[in-house]
């Protein structure tokens, strides 16, 4: 679940907001993490998810 928003600043990131509930596919050790919301599949900063 997103505790912070995340905008896509580059293309293949994923874009969400706050209370969203992003399905994760991959974690790498660099702290991102692979994952789909909606209809989108994108990169983002694990540390702006927690696990639910």
């Amino acid at each position: 679940k997103a505790v912070f928003p995340h905008h896509s600043h580059q293309d293949g990131d994923l874009s969400f907001e706050v209370g969203e509930t992003i399905v994760v596919l991959e974690c790498l050790e660099n702290g991102w993490w692979r994952g789909c919301y909606g209809d989108q599949t994108g990169w983002f900063p694990g540390n702006y998810v927690e696990v639910v």
